[in-house]
């Protein structure tokens, strides 16, 4: 069997509101972290450490380049959820689908809360590249139909 590479995987942004959001087009990175801390404790007539792990959510980012404008309602509808802070506020889902030779499978990643988006333009011939780190409490891997 082959690996899986970079081709094989797309990105979806989808709202609690509306479906989908943003279908990240020409994604130049994509990473996905679980994030875990692990606790260490020491105690008198043991002869090693005891660790102990605490899970701490899911974080990442995606850098690609969007052929379309739709990046930029997104931009502002995440602007005004995080400006709500109320209860009924729109929230935003990514999909990851990454199809393997033996079943693609989906990670789903809800209720993510995005950082800073940064929008870069680097030069007069080059493709305008935007970021999106974001952090969540959890994603579910699931077998994709």
């Amino acid at each position: 069997m082959q690996r899986i590479i970079g081709q094989d995987v797309s990105v979806n942004v989808i709202s609690s509101t509306g479906g989908l959001v943003l279908s990240v087009q020409n994604i130049k990175s994509a990473e996905f972290q679980y994030e875990r801390e692990v606790k260490s404790e020491e105690y008198l007539g043991q002869t090693t450490k005891k660790y102990d792990a605490v899970f701490g959510g899911i974080t990442g980012n995606i850098e690609f380049h969007q052929e379309t404008a739709s990046i930029f309602t997104m931009i502002n509808a995440i602007n005004a959820a995080t400006r709500s802070r109320s209860s009924t506020a729109e929230t935003f889902n990514i999909v990851g689908t990454f199809r393997f030779q033996d079943g693609s499978r989906r990670v789903v990643i809800p209720k993510v809360q995005f950082g800073a988006i940064p929008i870069s333009v680097s030069g007069r011939s080059e493709a305008v590249s935007f970021k999106l780190d974001f952090s969540a409490e959890d994603a579910s891997i699931i077998a994709a139909a």
